[in-house]
């Protein structure tokens, strides 16, 4: 980013700029994540990246979700699909549907929170074919939802040996897994 400043290039500052503010959220940087996204959002407006932007807009989705703020969160994540469509990226897609079913199951909204889940893997709606991955985290998230909805989890389902055999070292995985871990914990309880 510094580079792409000293150059004056808005085009080579928009790719780092809208990669920011999830590393910085990770880190517990809520504000500075927002800041950077807000910024992030207007040069990617300025040079008319959609696909970066829908991806900075899936990040204040997060941000949101983070922040408690589901309002919010349901508004940035319909301005997400918008750009969504418009860009033909899905990964901003991808990224706010997720964050989107989870504050709709914070609100105890678990329709519409599968709802979210549904329209992510649906063919044509974010991917042309969500594949194995989005299609395992989806399940993932699936079976979070009904462990706090129902209680309840079918054990002698494959999806976490599914799930194992598709992770790799992407920050995408990192949900899912947190998923798992919090499925464990609920069914040992």
């Amino acid at each position: 980013l510094t580079y792409a400043r000293r150059a004056g290039d808005l085009w080579l500052q928009v790719r780092p700029l809208t990669r920011m503010p999830l590393l910085l959220a990770s880190l517990g940087r809520l504000d500075q994540a927002e800041e950077v996204a807000r910024e992030a959002c207007e040069l990617a407006g300025k040079t008319q990246d959609w696909a970066n932007y829908s991806l900075t807009l899936s990040a204040l989705v997060s941000l949101a979700v983070a922040k408690g703020d589901f309002a919010a969160a349901e508004r940035r994540a319909h301005e997400t699909m918008l750009m969504v469509s418009r860009s033909s990226y899905p990964w901003g897609g991808s990224r706010a549907l997720l964050a989107l079913a989870c504050a709709r199951a914070l609100r105890g909204a678990w329709a519409e929170a599968e709802d979210a889940l549904d329209v992510l893997v649906e063919p044509g709606r974010v991917f042309e074919d969500a594949g194995p991955v989005i299609q395992a985290f989806a399940r993932a998230f699936r079976y979070l939802l009904r462990a706090y909805s129902e209680k309840e989890i079918d054990a002698g389902d494959s999806f976490v040996a599914d799930l194992i055999k598709i992770v790799g070292t992407d920050s995408y995985e990192l949900g899912p897994l947190c998923a798992l871990v919090e499925i464990g914990d609920l069914v040992a309880s």
